[in-house]
């Protein structure tokens, strides 16, 4: 894939629409997390994605996580009957019932689309090469499974398009370029995304880390664009 080419932005308003039509149904009621599963399981169902709500020891009651996961083999066999777009719920395992307050529930909204977005990026790779493998990381240090997994292409461009989402949750279009034409990239340092590529890469000289900013710039101004 070109650096000058990114992968088509998924529909978030759709999904985001989608989940904001069962919020009467969430905000302010008790629900055990199994219950909160199934009802955003349902708006969710047209979009082929299966929503699983998974026990934890490693979180304490009240807490709450989530991931999103794509599978490239359920998605190129149309006989599969699985979803090829996987949210997973994570709660503790002593956690009996929790409440979401309206900003509360906003707030898990926008976790879901980041989560869901990443995601859907990694399927709109896939099909546009037709579902053939993606040549991983082969640069410094690919013997740390860190940096094979963020260095790797389908990772970076993704990584970006989160990045993108965390500074326009923030900042405007106008301020992001302004401070980046300045090298100033302390307007990224509360992106844990970011964090993890200059951990990982220790330096915003890296042409890994290069290449993720020239990402971030194209979805950016796609996402920005979007909004108006």
């Amino acid at each position: 894939m070109l650096i000058n080419e990114i992968t088509k932005l998924p529909p978030l308003q759709k999904y985001k629409d989608a989940l904001l039509s069962v919020k009467n149904g969430i905000v302010g009621y008790k629900l055990t997390p199994e219950k909160l599963g199934a009802i955003l399981q349902g708006p969710l169902e047209d979009f082929a994605i299966d929503v699983e709500v998974t026990r934890t020891e490693n979180l304490k009651p009240g807490e709450q996580n989530l991931n999103a996961f794509y599978s490239q083999d359920i998605d190129k066999d149309k006989d599969d009957p699985n979803a090829p777009v996987e949210l997973e719920l994570l709660f503790s395992n002593k956690e009996k019932k929790i409440i979401l307050l309206d900003d509360g529930f906003d707030e898990y909204v926008k976790k879901i689309l980041d989560s869901l977005g990443h995601e859907l990026i990694h399927r709109g790779q896939a099909r546009k090469r037709r579902y053939k493998q993606q040549r991983g990381y082969k640069g410094p240090g690919k013997d740390k499974a860190e940096r094979r997994y963020l260095g790797h292409p389908d990772e970076l461009e993704a990584h970006a398009y989160n990045i993108a989402q965390e500074l326009l949750h923030k900042h405007d279009k106008d301020t992001i370029i302004d401070a980046f034409r300045k090298g100033d990239l302390n307007i990224l340092k509360d992106s844990p995304n970011w964090q993890a590529y200059l951990y990982s890469f220790e330096t915003s000289d890296d042409p890994i880390v290069r290449k993720l900013i020239k990402f971030i710039f194209k979805y950016i101004n796609k996402l920005d664009k979007r909004t108006k």
